[in-house]
């Protein structure tokens, strides 16, 4: 196993490059103006914001305009948590960064201890089936072999 270990983090590599990464940018990507986290994020934020009684109370003592400024205030937490999201989404989600963070996560993946009854029954099946495919293979070509040369 140990000498297969840069094979191993190099299919990983490539499998997170061709699979993980543009389904976590096409996730986050906005879409009709912002994406379900940006939005959830924003919904949060404006939550707290009216479920905090001090906030209220605060604003309630403002004649005529308390309430104005409450419901402004929600509008604006929400667009800050929206704004939030999205912003780190685009620093997280940078191709650069992405790609560090896959390179990371292959090389992980190919150190994991091999020393695990779980990895071992599974490569075990994989081997068991591949070498029952290959001796099925073997025997339909035997069979034609031994038409051809009856003829």
């Amino acid at each position: 196993m140990q000498k297969n270990r840069n094979k191993i983090e190099a299919a990983v590599l490539s499998v997170l490059r061709t699979e993980l990464a543009p389904k976590l940018q096409e996730l986050t990507a906005l879409s009709g103006g912002g994406s379900i986290l940006a939005s959830e994020m924003g919904n949060a934020i404006e939550e707290g914001l009216a479920n905090t009684p001090e906030l209220r109370r605060y604003l309630r003592m403002i004649p005529i305009a308390g309430s104005l400024i409450e419901s402004q205030l929600h509008h604006v937490g929400h667009n800050i948590g929206e704004n939030v999201v999205n912003a780190l989404n685009k620093r997280l989600l940078d191709p650069k960064r992405l790609d560090i963070l896959m390179m990371e996560i292959a090389s992980g993946i190919a150190q994991i201890d091999t020393n695990n009854t779980a990895l071992d029954t599974l490569i075990s099946s994989i081997i068991d089936d591949s070498l029952t495919a290959f001796e099925a293979q073997v025997k339909v070509q035997q069979w034609k072999h031994q038409d051809i040369l009856n003829l």
